[in-house]
């Protein structure tokens, strides 16, 4: 009689159940992508869009639709975005460390058949194009056929670099594609095949071109050596051409400590976090960091560690060892996850070489606990109504005051309401907004919503007592409108009314007339003076 029908089950039947879960995986992941999308500004929240200047003197930047991430200067992925609307290294505002990097740019523009809003599209969200391509990469290494390949698996495509990578719109995860395919072809006996997309991956970051350590075999120096040289080649010529035709760009970075002496900078990212640690009587997060660096410690331990001096996987994971070892302390603490994200060929080599031994299975789950923070940060991102820009106006934002200016909503409104993806504002039949515009010159531009109504009924909309338009609609929502609006310098006043008398839905006690949806006011530079 059988005492455990249940793991009888599981062992006729693990192959469907592995493959049930990496299918879960799979589609949990695309539909937390899809959560991203936003109708107004698709996939460009990616990007993180700041107020910088490249979003106040990129005039190809401009003339697109695009997220701006309030309050900040935004992150590193709106260089690269910038670059891929002007593919040859003519983006206003780019320094030479990102026109460096311009592989995942090219693509963006091919992807975007030259359509600037389709290219910014497309570079935000080639970063889960690329973690498809990994996923099924990956499946030649860690099939679905064991629990330990589930927990390799999982763990590479959902570590926190590979998620931070998506999050932010940056290099990591196209990049690690790239080299999980040079890997898949020099294992199987095509080393130029695998030269060659080594040396496209170093037009992505040139710290790809680190991968090429897999190229050294012992017995065959001349053409390792031969091999390696090859992989810097595109690479250098793209330099050479920034320079020649562009002058020497600016190659200024934040003021941030990226290089430090052998594991100084991970020593002092150890003792800041017991610092901070310490004066905050020790919080859980303090723990989790703790753990995350100790992850890293055991994947670098361990292929340091192992005897095969003949794996191309050892020799690619002794490479990124050595950087990591070199990296300076505000890589380790910041909060974009940088050290995760240089580190994601290290973690791959470990999952690849790691012991199948089932003693050491806690080991395996640490160095893989990154993934769980990378699952818990596959969260919506917040989308705020803002003003959107296409000139060079100042009614979108007070650098001095670093707050919005530009769009007040006055009498005759109800507090702001939201969803995850959403948000709206009901009137109770009129409602001012007022608009400042801090320039001398008159702005126009639109005031964008998606209108919706309990009843039929008109809307009226005035700016500054001049009626600009007038509308009729049904019940229900309306598609987006637009109302083309004109501001004069200093303060203006936008009133939307509705003489229809408003209505009440029981247990609401609110008398409701109608709702702006997904309200944003678009501006653009008018030439005209006063």
């Amino acid at each position: 009689m059988d005492l455990d029908p249940l793991s009888s089950f599981a062992s006729r039947h693990a192959r469907k159940l592995y493959v049930g879960v990496y299918a879960a995986a799979v589609i949990y992941f695309i539909a937390s992508v899809a959560s991203y999308y936003d109708s107004r500004f698709g996939f460009t929240s990616l990007a993180h869009f700041g107020y910088s200047k490249i979003e106040t003197q990129n005039q190809a930047l401009l003339r697109t639709s695009h997220y701006i991430h309030p309050n900040n200067s935004g992150f590193e992925g709106q260089f690269y975005a910038a670059n891929a609307l002007q593919p040859f290294g003519e983006a206003e505002s780019v320094s030479n460390f990102h026109l460096r990097r311009i592989l995942f740019s090219w693509t963006a523009f091919v992807l975007g058949t030259g359509n600037p809003d389709w290219i910014l599209q497309a570079y935000c969200i080639q970063n889960f194009i690329f973690w498809l391509g990994s996923a099924w990469l990956l499946l030649y290494w860690f099939p679905p056929t064991h629990w330990q390949n589930l927990i390799r698996y999982l763990g590479t495509l959902f570590s926190l670099g590979m998620v931070s990578s998506l999050q932010f719109a940056l290099l990591d995860g196209p990049s690690l594609f790239l080299i999980l395919l040079a890997m898949r072809w020099l294992e199987r006996g095509l080393p130029w095949l695998g030269t060659i997309a080594l040396g496209i991956a170093g037009l992505g970051k040139e710290t790809n071109l680190l991968a090429a350590a897999s190229l050294a075999e012992s017995g065959s120096e001349t053409k390792s050596v031969s091999r390696i040289i090859i992989t810097a080649v595109p690479l250098t010529v793209w330099i050479a051409w920034i320079v020649i035709s562009l002058g020497s760009p600016s190659s200024h970075l934040p003021d941030r400590q990226y290089i430090d002496f052998p594991l100084l900078g991970f020593a002092k990212a150890i003792l800041g976090n017991l610092k901070d640690a310490g004066e905050t009587s020790f919080p859980a997060s303090f723990y989790l960091k703790l753990a995350l660096m100790i992850a890293i410690v055991i994947q670098g331990f361990y292929l340091l560690a192992i005897v095969k001096q003949d794996s191309l996987w050892r020799r690619l994971g002794i490479a990124y060892c050595v950087i990591l070892a070199l990296t300076g302390k505000d890589l380790w603490l910041d909060e974009q996850a940088t050290i995760h994200r240089i580190g994601l060929p290290l973690l791959l080599c470990f999952n690849v070489l790691f012991t199948r031994d089932n003693r050491f299975f806690l080991v395996l789950v640490l160095a893989n606990i990154s993934s769980l923070i990378g699952v818990s940060q596959l969260d919506l991102p917040k989308i705020e109504n803002q003003t959107r820009m296409s000139g060079d106006v100042g009614i979108v934002y007070d650098f001095d005051q670093r707050a919005y200016r530009d769009i007040k909503f006055e009498e005759g409104w109800y507090i702001e309401e939201r969803s995850k993806k959403r948000y709206w504002r009901w009137s109770s039949g009129t409602g001012s907004i007022t608009a400042l515009n801090s320039t001398d010159e008159n702005i126009a531009g639109s005031l964008n919503f998606i209108l919706k109504t309990l009843n039929s009924r008109e809307l009226i909309v005035s700016v500054n007592n001049n009626e600009v338009w007038r509308y009729l609609t049904e019940s229900g929502y309306s598609e987006k409108l637009r109302v083309p609006i004109t501001l004069l310098p200093g303060e203006n006043v936008i009133k939307i009314a509705s003489p229809q008398l408003a209505s009440r839905i029981s247990p609401d006690p609110r008398a409701l007339s109608f709702a702006l949806y997904d309200f944003d006011l678009e501006v653009r530079y008018e030439s005209q003076t006063h």
